[in-house]
């Protein structure tokens, strides 16, 4: 944004009283708007082949390290083992949906201008200036106590922002402050039973205190003075869990005070930025993938088990094909560079019936396809020779999609979407024995009435893949984590 939302705030409350008093925005230095944007020039062509439009159109692209005569599947195009193309008419059905992006369930504030900011206020909350502090463009004045900000309904939602401290004089950190309050039939009333912050410190550490400032923890993470940093929060109705830069630093859990919403962020004796605001509401998925009677295949990517299947270990990943380790969304996961893939020999499909869930959480590099341009197989367990048989779950360039053998047909669904690069997103693919679904985070995004019977891999040497096809061909380049696979449609 070409603004900053600098403030001095000392606490988020709900049901204060206040009002809002926006004072003058001055404008900003010539830097204040500056931003890192993280992008990355890719120098790799795509190929000068035209795309179908479904993609999977295995001749789409001119790379020479690779056969450009390749399906989805990954076997040649035309070859008995391949799957149908997708412009032979008898063989597949797909979903057809219109073209568009599908509505975005989060709210999203850069605070580009000050009318975004009394937008905001005014749908969100409000904001409230103390008499001894002001609010501008470049500063604020007054000390630590100069306002508060009040979000109302933050349950079962994640908050994200970029933060970050310039480096001054005094006492100054952040705050990622959250309370347990009281409810009370009308609303909530200003008794905070208990508290917590997450504190970004003037020496970089990253600390833990309670409400009385009573130490808890230190953790391991540091935050550079002057540079930006994201901050998340995820609030359930009796857990929180906090992010600095996607790494897990707090994680509380309560029974006993249900939380209210009472959650926000401050300044104390200094300033702090806040830019890039978004608010997103949550479903059911805030924990890693847990192994149950329902789970064929779990791969967490964390030490000392980077590749074990916690559901069957016959179909444990045995083999590594150049990827590296990198931060997960919960721990650990695995980069895939385009060429990159893990494979396990134990044919999956096996052990599916009627009914399945793909679910991954993952971080692409950019708005990408694969790296010859085709499409980014995230996993994978597909064949087809006369009749599909078994899965493949990827994405496109700006969608998700996923196919599956149901009857013997190729069946595709997918959803427009452009997935963010900054962070981890959930995707899921689900069959119900009528439906096929699209989700993300936990949001279906699109749906296709599809009766019949999941297709298994009859061949018993069918492989698995993560981050190709079979043949480690149409790779996905980014981070993949959580990755399951059950029997079940869990969504």
């Amino acid at each position: 944004s070409n603004y900053l939302f600098r403030a001095g705030i000392v606490a988020l409350a709900v049901a204060l009283p206040g009002c809002l008093e926006i004072p003058k925005w001055h404008e900003p230095p010539a830097d204040a708007g500056a931003k890192d944007t993280g992008s990355v020039s890719d120098t790799r062509s795509s190929g000068d082949g035209s795309d179908t439009g479904d993609g999977l159109d295995a001749r789409v692209g001119q790379d020479t390290e690779h056969d450009v005569g390749k399906g989805e599947d990954g076997a040649p195009v035309g070859d008995a083992q391949s799957e149908a193309d997708a412009s032979d008419t008898g063989v597949g059905r797909d979903s057809g949906i219109d073209a568009g992006v599908p509505p975005d369930p989060c709210y999203r504030n850069s605070f580009d201008t000050i009318e975004s900011l009394a937008q905001f206020v005014a749908q969100n909350g409000r904001w409230s200036i103390h008499p001894e502090g002001y609010l501008q463009q470049t500063q604020v004045g007054g000390g630590p106590h100069v306002g508060y900000l009040d979000i109302r309904n933050f349950l079962d939602n994640e908050v994200r922002l970029r933060v970050r401290i310039p480096q001054q004089e005094g006492a100054v950190f952040a705050q990622l402050l959250f309370r347990y309050t009281r409810r009370s039939r009308e609303g909530y009333d200003d008794t905070i039973d208990r508290g917590y912050t997450l504190q970004i410190e003037r020496d970089s550490r990253v600390a833990i205190e309670d409400f009385y400032h009573r130490r808890l923890a230190v953790t391991d993470v540091q935050a550079e003075l002057g540079a930006w940093h994201e901050l998340t929060l995820q609030v359930l109705r009796n857990q929180i869990v906090g992010f600095l830069n996607e790494k897990e630093v707090i994680r509380l859990t309560d029974e006993t005070y249900p939380l209210s919403g009472a959650v926000g962020l401050s300044a104390h004796a200094g300033m702090v930025d806040f830019d890039d605001l978004s608010i997103c509401p949550l479903e059911r998925i805030v924990n890693p993938h847990v192994a149950d009677a329902s789970c064929v295949a779990l791969f967490h990517f964390d030490e000392p088990n980077l590749y074990r299947n916690e559901c069957i270990e016959a179909h444990t990943l045995s083999e590594d094909h150049e990827t590296q380790n990198t931060q997960g969304r919960f721990g650990q996961a695995r980069y895939f560079n385009g060429e990159a893939y893990l494979l396990s020999r134990g044919n999956i499909t096996l052990d599916l019936d009627r009914l399945l869930t793909v679910e991954a959480w993952i971080k692409p590099d950019r708005a990408q396809d694969s790296y010859n341009g085709m499409f980014g197989n995230l996993v994978h367990s597909a064949y087809s020779n006369g009749t599909y048989e078994g899965f493949a779950f990827g994405i496109d360039n700006q969608e998700i999609w996923f196919v599956a053998g149901i009857d013997g047909n190729r069946t595709r669904i997918s959803a427009p979407f452009v997935l963010p690069t900054d962070r981890f997103t959930h995707v899921a693919a689900t069959y119900d024995g009528n439906h096929l679904r699209l989700y993300l985070n936990g949001e279906k995004v699109n749906e296709q009435a599809t009766p019949g019977a999941l297709t298994r891999i009859t061949d018993p040497s069918a492989v698995l893949t993560a981050g190709a096809d079979r043949n480690g061909l149409n790779g996905f380049i980014g981070a993949i984590d959580e990755v399951r696979i059950s029997s079940v449609a869990r969504y």
